[in-house]
């Protein structure tokens, strides 16, 4: 009887502590990172009105392929009608596409300061279209019930 109310306990203590994220799925965390960047489009919508080129930097996604997340926004962007660049900021000025502060035709994505060592992903987004045309937020991220779920606890604006 002792050993059975001890293994109650342990199931139950066990239940009541936190996971680290609750799927190590390739698929699923890139299906995660999708998810920040469809977020990422449509908050503060209005940056994409009239823009050709959608651009995102990758390189902070900890990923060890990230070939299938790049895919899925390149098939994203072309069904929203945009052209598509996985850049950096720096190598969008260096390539002519943000002048004087400003990325004219276009609109930029940057997902970074991401930490996945917790019961989810905690990072911050932000969206450029100039010197006085950013915004952003930090999110935190969960697998919860099979799903990802996004919410967000700051918010600003330039």
């Amino acid at each position: 009887m002792k050993k059975f109310l001890v293994l109650i306990l342990i199931l139950f203590l066990t239940g009541c502590t936190q996971k680290s994220i609750t799927t190590t799925d390739v698929e699923s965390l890139t299906n995660a990172y999708f998810n920040i960047f469809e977020y990422l489009y449509e908050f503060d919508g209005d940056k994409n009105d009239g823009v050709d080129y959608l651009a995102i930097d990758l390189s902070n996604i900890p990923l060890d392929d990230i070939s299938e997340l790049s895919r899925l926004i390149e098939s994203y962007c072309e069904a929203e009608g945009y052209t598509y660049r996985e850049s950096t900021f720096q190598e969008l000025v260096d390539e002519g596409y943000i002048v004087n502060g400003g990325f004219v035709n276009g609109v930029f994505f940057d997902i970074y300061d991401i930490d996945s060592t917790g019961i989810g992903i905690e990072c911050k987004i932000s969206k450029y279209r100039g010197n006085l045309g950013g915004s952003g937020q930090t999110l935190f991220v969960q697998f919860v019930d099979g799903e990802w779920d996004i919410t967000s606890s700051t918010y600003w604006v330039s």
